[in-house]
């Protein structure tokens, strides 16, 4: 989606940039805060019970969250690089306060560098393949090699695979690129995929199958054709989609507050099955939070980023057209 934008906006890297930035931050910022004020429900939820998995990880981290390390959790997460730290540096780094933001600031990390990466691959046979190459050596080094280890992949070396497997297939359905450097790309698509896993591979398969035969690359079987384009067409599908950044980072506070809130007025005393309901209850309720969410705050800063971005190209524009003063 990404090398997508890239390729359709051709914008400088200023512009870009912002834009990325209104489309993600705002939209955590509300959820760090929210996670931040219902803690002691998420306490209640997720540590209360011997039942809950990894309690006492939980606990721990909550000891290092509200201990001296507090303000280097909370700047680091401003900043959205807080998956870049290894645990040996600052221990629980890319999951304090709000675990899901982990990979926020991993996809944070790769809008930093994609316009640039990209332009790597493209420049040419050699290059893009040593770029490709050199991005899947570090993953391997870090992966299986390095002193220091992350509790997720969120340092982008990390995850490279999955990135270098989007890019290249962007580049496939595009004509152009297909007759240029169709062998590349499909073999950074296939290293990329050696090095990932299976179900993650299996999952962009059948996505992409559908995307080749949109493009009318492919031709799919009549009955397998029907029901694709009746999910992937969907509009309702289309809404949870757009509205699932919003549903990734607010369900597990709305987990908190229904879940610990529920705890909370009972005297602790929860049943297991009680919880399991209350679970999937959350989970009904994340849908409309969603939609309010992305309606309220996800839609209203991306028109804030699109003018953002507008205005300093407009600005560079004028003053690149202004005669220079001798």
């Amino acid at each position: 989606m990404i090398a997508h934008l890239i390729l359709v906006k051709k914008e400088d890297y200023l512009p870009y940039i912002a834009r990325r930035w209104f489309r993600i931050f705002p939209i955590f910022l509300l959820c760090l805060i929210l996670a931040l004020a219902i803690r002691p429900l998420y306490m209640e939820a997720y540590t209360t019970y011997s039942w809950v998995h990894g309690v006492d990880m939980r606990l721990e981290r909550a000891n290092l969250e509200t201990g001296s390390n507090f303000w280097e959790y909370f700047l680091l997460h401003l900043t959205m690089l807080h998956g870049v730290v290894p645990e040996e540096v600052l221990k629980y780094s890319s999951s304090t306060f709000l675990a899901p933001g982990w990979s926020l600031s991993l996809e944070w990390q790769f809008y930093l560098i994609a316009p640039f990466a990209i332009m790597l691959l493209r420049r040419g046979v050699a290059v893009g393949a040593a770029v490709a190459a050199l991005s899947l050596v570090a993953w391997y080094v870090l992966s299986h090699m390095s002193a220091f280890n992350w509790k997720y992949p969120s340092f982008l070396p990390l995850s490279i695979q999955y990135f270098l497997i989007g890019i290249s297939s962007r580049f496939l359905v595009e004509k152009a690129e297909r007759e240029k450097r169709f062998a590349l790309w499909v073999a950074i698509l296939l290293a990329g995929a050696l090095c990932s896993d299976w179900l993650a591979v299996l999952i962009w398969g059948i996505t992409y199958i559908v995307v080749l035969s949109e493009a009318s690359l492919i031709t799919l079987p009549k009955p397998i054709r029907i029901p694709a384009n009746a999910i992937f067409g969907s509009e309702s599908i289309g809404a949870l989609g757009q509205w699932s950044y919003s549903t990734y980072l607010i369900h597990i506070p709305l987990f908190s507050i229904v879940v610990g809130g529920y705890s909370l007025l009972t005297g602790g005393d929860m049943l297991q099955s009680t919880a399991q309901y209350l679970v999937i209850f959350a989970m009904v309720l994340t849908v409309p939070i969603s939609w309010l969410s992305y309606t309220a705050i996800e839609k209203p800063f991306s028109k804030v980023g699109s003018k953002t971005a507008k205005a300093i190209s407009l600005s560079r524009a004028s003053r690149s057209a202004a005669p220079s003063k001798e």
